[in-house]
């Protein structure tokens, strides 16, 4: 079955390009939701976030000018669904990886990864002023030092970022 399959493309090819014909093109993507695909434990060891945490907090913040920013309507290549973008800028995020091991982990070419990890980077830096405050005034500063040293002993800390 596989031989009369293989002569039978054998034969299209050669018509179509007998005939100056293009030849269609075959793109073959195979792309899982993780979202479905990993239990909830798997899901967070892999991008170090839980799923409703990506669903209902990241997904929201990033989702809207990741569509209008980058949607192209023209469906040109294949396009990579804005939920497997953010996944995969996270997973490099997480494991520190080169982008090209990132992008073999997710099934997704090393330039494709730049220019997600460059588009969601922009986008998430845009979005600091709204959730990263340091103090203004000199007592905000004293108040936030002192909490530390508490914590940390003599340091001069003002501000630091958790992400949990």
């Amino acid at each position: 079955m596989d031989i009369i399959h293989f002569v039978e493309s054998v034969n299209f090819y050669n018509r179509a390009e007998e005939n100056n014909e293009r030849v269609p093109k075959r793109c073959i993507r195979d792309m899982q939701n993780p979202i479905d695909f990993y239990n909830d434990k798997e899901f967070f060891n892999r991008f170090r976030f839980s799923k409703t945490t990506v669903l209902q907090s990241l997904m929201p913040l990033v989702f809207n000018d990741i569509e209008a920013e980058f949607n192209d309507n023209s469906m040109r290549g294949l396009p990579i669904p804005p939920l497997l973008k953010l996944l995969a800028v996270l997973r490099y995020y997480g494991t520190g990886n080169f982008q090209i091991v990132t992008g073999d982990l997710v099934g997704i070419s090393q330039p494709t990864i730049s220019r997600c990890v460059k588009d969601i980077s922009r986008i998430i830096a845009s979005k600091l002023p709204t959730f990263v405050k340091f103090p203004t005034t000199l007592e905000g500063k004293i108040h936030n030092q002192v909490l530390f040293s508490n914590i940390a002993g003599n340091f001069k800390i003002i501000c630091s970022l958790c992400f949990k």
